[in-house]
């Protein structure tokens, strides 16, 4: 009986530590030891389409409603998986593009009943998000109000910089520099009334 249990543990520290081993294991170039980079830390090309619609304002759907949706995808190189971070970058970015080239629907979106965040797609190839963009129906008007419209923007133009780190799957929780406080609540930061 005793064999029998042993057996299996030594199997399941064989297989725990083999593929630790296979993953760590240095590799010896040129009389140095380098360590292989790890695939999930290795950067990646994403195809990304956003569409911004205005929010509903008090009116409802007596006033039109307002989306502008990229017409074809973007391509950015950032990390192997995306973060919420990641889409907050790129998202204020993409309205700063907005601004730029379509000032009357930026000026929509920006109301005082604002708009929702932005619906984006992350995919790994240009057919993949451009399917699941117009499977949504982000390249249509909105059915759920009868005025309605759509503005379609062009990305070729679209400049995207990333700032340092975007690459990395931590991007956006790196800590606070030192000496620095955060209020996280404004309504209790000092002099706040």
């Amino acid at each position: 009986m005793f064999k029998l249990a042993a057996f299996p543990i030594a199997l399941a520290l064989a297989a725990i530590s083999a593929p630790v081993a296979a993953q760590t294991s240095p590799t010896q170039e040129g009389g140095e030891w380098t360590w292989e980079e790890q695939e999930s830390d290795r950067p990646k090309t994403w195809y990304v389409m956003i569409s911004v619609h205005q929010a509903v304002g008090p009116a409802g759907c007596d006033t039109y409603r307002y989306k502008v949706s990229s017409v074809e995808p973007i391509k950015i190189t950032g990390p192997s998986e995306i973060r919420p971070a990641h889409a907050d970058e790129l998202a204020g970015w993409w309205m700063m593009y907005v601004a730029q080239r379509a000032p009357l629907p930026f000026r929509w979106l920006t109301t005082s009943a604002g708009h929702e965040p932005p619906e984006m797609y992350f995919r790994e190839t240009r057919e993949e998000a451009m399917e699941a963009f117009r499977a949504d129906g982000h390249l249509r008007q909105s059915r759920s109000c009868s005025g309605s419209k759509l503005v379609g923007l062009r990305t070729r133009n679209f400049e995207f910089t990333p700032p340092p780190g975007f690459t990395s799957v931590d991007f956006g929780n790196e800590p606070a520099p030192q000496g620095v406080t955060v209020a996280r609540d404004l309504n209790k930061a000092p002099g706040a009334r």
